[in-house]
């Protein structure tokens, strides 16, 4: 996932009276609130119905469409018009708590997923690359994910300033 949107971190600190630590550290914090608001919200949307239309993922093959329907008349498979959805466990994978790192610039969000099949980069080159297909963000959830930060930041600042710390050397 690919997300852009420009802080100028100097500007924050001369505007706001707050040190340059406590921005990074209010940085810090939205990045991985961020991350968790994409997680929870906008990550089970990649596994809704019309999914590979809003997200552009690559066509099926019709030997995969095949199995799959096979499985789904068998009881194995979860849903027939879901792309990504084959048996539900790497949904139910991808919706467990992920490990979120965040920087002052930016957010890593690692998810675990038992199955392989999951790499950014497919095995195949006819293979859909899931990877990049789970993490894709469209134009709307963009400006969203710049809105919650951009309405956040400020909140974090202010609850950084209010942190005194003193140190006392013996």
């Amino acid at each position: 996932m690919i997300f852009l949107f420009e802080i100028d971190r100097k500007d924050i600190a001369e505007n706001t009276g707050a040190s340059k630590r406590a921005v990074d550290r209010a940085l810090n914090r939205m990045w991985e609130e961020v991350g968790k608001y994409w997680q929870d919200k906008m990550l089970p949307r990649h596994f809704e119905q019309g999914a590979a239309e809003r997200y552009g993922y690559q066509s099926r093959s019709e030997k995969y469409k095949k199995r799959k329907a096979s499985k789904f008349r068998r009881g194995l498979a979860a849903a027939l018009d879901i792309d990504l959805v084959m048996t539900g466990r790497s949904r139910e994978d991808l919706s467990r708590p992920a490990a979120i790192r965040a920087y002052p610039t930016r957010f890593t969000l690692t998810m675990r997923a038992t199955r392989s099949y999951f790499r950014m980069r497919p095995y195949k080159s006819r293979h859909p690359a899931m990877g990049e297909e789970v993490t894709r963000v469209t134009e709307p959830e963009q400006s969203d994910l710049a809105s919650f930060a951009k309405k956040r930041l400020p909140q974090l600042i202010e609850e950084e300033n209010s942190r005194t710390r003193t140190r006392k050397r013996l």
